[in-house]
């Protein structure tokens, strides 16, 4: 699932791969063989998301789904929130109890921002 520190890994890898494209700029702007040019920056692109990405047959789907992941957090809403009790049915002053639509739950003193188990950003 993507994360911030995901996030950050893949755009400096992406930012790397950039140095290693400008380096041969003239090639890819002049774009002489565009299915040459097109594969070679898919790979590029590919090795960036994800370690030996670019090395794997039909793996375009995955790369495409973990880049769309990574730009737009995937989110979940909360069903339902309740009181804490204890074991005997008082109620926990301040903490809530909500289960997402992720299928995980959250504990806290406030509506959670994301996941804990999954790292969905909790919408309204």
């Amino acid at each position: 699932m993507a994360n911030d520190e995901k996030r950050r890994e893949v755009a400096a890898e992406l930012r790397r791969q950039i140095g290693y494209m400008s380096e041969r700029s003239k090639w890819y702007e002049d774009d002489i063989d565009v299915s040459e040019c097109g594969n070679t920056a898919y790979r590029n692109i590919a090795a960036s998301v994800e370690r030996c990405g670019h090395a794997f047959r039909g793996n375009y789907i995955h790369i495409c789904e973990t880049l769309a992941d990574l730009i737009d957090r995937p989110t979940c809403k909360i069903i339902l929130a309740r009181k804490l009790r204890t074991a005997y049915g008082k109620p926990i002053t301040g903490i809530n109890g909500y289960i997402l639509s992720c299928g995980h739950q959250a504990v806290g003193f406030a509506k959670p921002r994301y996941c804990p188990e999954c790292g969905m950003e909790v919408g309204e």
